[in-house]
């Protein structure tokens, strides 16, 4: 199969973005049929699935993943295994026990199948040798090559082996105005990035199928005089800053009930310097009765979130998220969005949602956009917390009676 340096540069792409040129990955089909992709409502695109997220969360380099997407096709496949094959056979007549265990284990379901395939064993050079250089740096025979060829082969055998794989159904694009369609079961979301488009405003509404991670200023559709409503149209168009305002615009109802406990965004003291573009922020549940549940950090309630409602952050790793919200809530401070306070009255320091933003979101474009269309994402928001303090409530082992917080261990 004639593969070149622009479908391995499409393959790139997509790892990076979410998307690209359905035509791109042409030589590629079968990653659609197992679900790594599907196309656009308009067929123009190949969009980054779930799927494909879990093979980056596998694999521990982008050229792995980009082999493991190689491996899906037939031809290449069959050579790999061929290879693999002969390699655990090398292990077997040195009865290498743990070597052979560690790599059946590897190739999961795979392993299954290579027994079958035993008589095919070769450790020839493969018709791939330029590909395989740029995935696995050297070519697949060589024995440096063999643990890679093992892990791109075990992570997506529950995909072919397994019979896992399956088409995927493509998601309407995304439309800033409207919140509704963009938080999909389904969904990807690029992580936080300082990315702006600026310098090309025709892109700001360019169609997409996944939610950018870019919090860059932004242009409105139309001409805008007023200045609040400018920012709404910034939050509905910036997924993070919109999540991030949802959940203050959600602590500022919760809290109005006055009834059933409030979600509290809290910094600690020693980082008062650094509240404009804090490392972390803690998010603390009070019950009805006046018991405060130190639950986790604010990026933990926002990959919870995204969970509850199916959405997944195209990234091989996730931990860092609090420090890259970190600019993100200096971007909405400034814009008047999000508003900190020192503390005072046995409060410690801590975020809110600013005067002027919330009576935004009760006029016009933000009743109906951010408040009316947006109410599943709300309701979410709502009850993960709701859950998340339930759970570690439970799992709680101290209590300090001083200040009825929950201390809770990791």
């Amino acid at each position: 199969m004639p593969l070149t340096s622009t479908t391995l540069d499409a393959v790139k792409q997509l790892l990076t973005t979410g998307e690209v040129s359905h035509s791109k990955l042409a030589d590629l089909p079968i990653g659609e049929t197992l679900g790594l992709w599907t196309l656009s409502a308009d067929q123009q695109r190949s969009v980054a699935t779930p799927t494909l997220v879990t093979l980056l969360r596998i694999l521990p380099t982008q050229s792995e993943v980009i082999g493991a997407i190689l491996s899906c096709e037939p031809d290449i496949r069959q050579a790999w295994q061929q290879i693999a094959c002969a390699r655990l056979q090398e292990l077997g007549q040195q009865r290498d026990g743990a070597g052979l265990c560690e790599a059946i284990s590897t190739l999961g379901y795979c392993a299954e199948t290579l027994l079958e395939l035993l008589p095919q064993s070769k450790l020839d050079a493969t018709s791939f040798t330029a590909l395989e250089r740029s995935v696995f740096e050297v070519p697949a025979d060589q024995a440096i090559a063999t643990p890679k060829v093992y892990r791109v082969l075990g992570a997506t055998a529950p995909l072919i082996e397994g019979d896992q794989g399956k088409l995927g159904a493509a998601l309407p694009n995304v439309d800033q105005l409207n919140p509704a369609q963009n938080w999909l079961k389904g969904r990807l979301i690029q992580p936080p990035s300082p990315a702006t488009e600026v310098s090309q405003p025709q892109k700001q509404w360019h169609t997409t199928s996944i939610l950018s991670g870019s919090w860059a200023d932004y242009a409105p559709p139309e001409s805008e005089e007023r200045p609040e409503l400018a920012v709404m149209y910034w939050v509905l168009a910036r997924p993070w800053c919109f999540l991030l305002a949802q959940i203050v615009f959600t602590q500022e109802a919760w809290a109005a009930e006055r009834i059933s406990g409030e979600l509290m965004l809290e910094l600690d003291p020693s980082n008062v310097a650094l509240a404009y573009r804090p490392p972390q922020v803690s998010v603390l549940i009070s019950s009805a009765e006046g018991d405060e549940i130190l639950c986790g950090s604010l990026g933990e309630l926002l990959l919870r979130v995204l969970h509850q409602l199916g959405i997944d952050i195209l990234a091989s790793q996730v931990d860092a998220l609090d420090a890259q919200l970190a600019p993100v809530i200096e971007a909405l401070i400034q814009q008047r969005v999000w508003q900190f306070s020192q503390g005072a009255g046995g409060y410690r320091p801590h975020y809110t949602i600013h005067p002027a933003f919330s009576d935004t979101c009760y006029r016009a474009i933000g009743s109906k956009y951010f408040n009316r269309l947006a109410s599943s994402v709300t309701a979410t928001i709502r009850s993960t917390s709701e859950q998340w303090a339930k759970e570690r409530r439970m799992t709680a082992k101290q209590t300090s009676t001083s200040d009825r917080r929950f201390v809770l261990t990791p």
